[in-house]
């Protein structure tokens, strides 16, 4: 036997659709460039939270940390030390942000807080000068450092504090001499 059907919810219904008919139309009938338009004030509004929102949490975290700015404008989150480093990846890390450490040398991380967007190369380059340069192997001319996204960085049971596993991790080398260049850009 089939069920009674509720007349009131019924028309409720086919009104929400003839609503969502009508905007679908509109939106259709409007220009393209006009149809994801966003205003300039809610995105800069967004920013400014987002920014706010990262000072905030910064000013309130207990242990040493740097903040610095590639030149993208993307932010770059140095740690200082073991504790700092884990505490860093859950109080700034997203799965989409990226890690940098340098290879085979104890060091500082280094989170590049990239959102959901890529990185340019200059950005990358960049967030693993910083990790080469806050790492053991710092004396040395050319150095290795790892990076991935966080999503692929992961903390083994029962292991030391500051120890973590990349998987799907990159390799960029670089050259320390270059740090004295790009210091004040980055934490100017």
């Amino acid at each position: 036997m089939a069920e009674p059907i509720d007349v009131g919810k019924l028309i409720k219904t086919l009104q929400r659709m003839a609503a969502s008919r009508k905007k679908l139309q509109e939106l259709l009938a409007a220009p393209p460039e006009s149809r994801n338009a966003v205003s300039p004030k809610a995105v800069g509004r967004a920013e400014a939270r987002a920014a706010d929102a990262l000072t905030v949490r910064l000013k309130s975290f207990p242990h040493k940390i740097w903040r610095g700015t590639t030149s993208s404008g993307f932010p770059l989150i140095l740690t200082f030390s073991a504790e700092g480093n884990y505490a860093a990846l859950k109080a700034f890390g997203r799965p989409e942000h990226w890690f940098f450490h340098a290879r085979d040398f104890a060091g500082s991380y280094v989170l590049l807080l990239t959102g959901k967007q890529k990185p340019k190369p200059a950005d990358i380059k960049q967030a693993a000068l910083v990790a080469a340069i806050h790492s053991k192997g710092k004396r040395e001319s050319e150095l290795e450092v790892s990076y991935t996204q966080l999503k692929y960085v992961r903390k083994p049971r029962h292991a030391r504090t500051g120890t973590v596993l990349m998987t799907r991790e990159q390799v960029i080398s670089v050259r320390t001499e270059e740090w004295e260049e790009v210091k004040g850009k980055l934490f100017g």
